[in-house]
């Protein structure tokens, strides 16, 4: 049986939070302690929503305060391994690459700085999402603003490593630590 039951003790109360065992159209029924029905509606609930159920007299007014789910969670997977495998080939490329390039001295620094500008893109995300959630704009334009910036910063990354001249810290004490690879 797809029912919500409530009984009403008082006047004017709350109730506890519901879950339901499955989703579709539910029958909602509240009665006094006398077994008397104030109320008996139906309402919908969907997948993936959360809900408010308002009572008023005879009438049941359900609001979404999540929407329904609109795409299956298999559809998103794929997207995510192909996140996580870039991510995890990126961050190990980097790293290693901060670590060998710096003076025994700088190790530490270098990654820290690594770790820094990570927090500086999360912080870049975070306004590009608020800049685009307060002006009302669609998705699809935050999803090329994103696309923008990491033009820009492809480009940029592309310019330096025109003049980057690699350096052999880990040859040992008797290379040549200034020693390139143009050299």
């Amino acid at each position: 049986d797809d029912s919500l039951s409530f009984t009403v003790l008082q006047s004017t109360q709350d109730f506890k939070p519901q879950q339901i065992d499955s989703f579709g159209v539910h029958q909602i029924t509240v009665t006094c302690k006398d077994d008397r029905t104030l109320v008996d509606d139906e309402a919908e609930f969907e997948v993936g929503a959360s809900y408010n159920v308002y009572i008023d007299g005879p009438s049941v007014f359900v609001y979404a305060l999540a929407e329904p789910n609109t795409v299956h969670i298999f559809w998103l997977l794929p997207q995510y391994v192909l996140m996580t495998v870039g991510e995890i080939l990126f961050s190990i490329t980097s790293l290693e690459f901060a670590y060998s390039q710096a003076p025994p001295s700088m190790k530490s620094i270098m990654q820290s700085m690594f770790y820094l500008t990570t927090a500086v893109g999360n912080l870049i995300t975070l306004l590009v999402v608020e800049i685009v959630s307060i002006l009302g704009l669609e998705q699809w334009i935050e999803f090329f603003m994103f696309s923008g910036l990491l033009f820009l910063c492809t480009i940029g990354l592309f310019c330096l490593t025109i003049r980057y001249q690699y350096v052999y810290y880990t040859e040992g004490p008797d290379a040549d630590s200034e020693k390139t690879a143009v050299d």
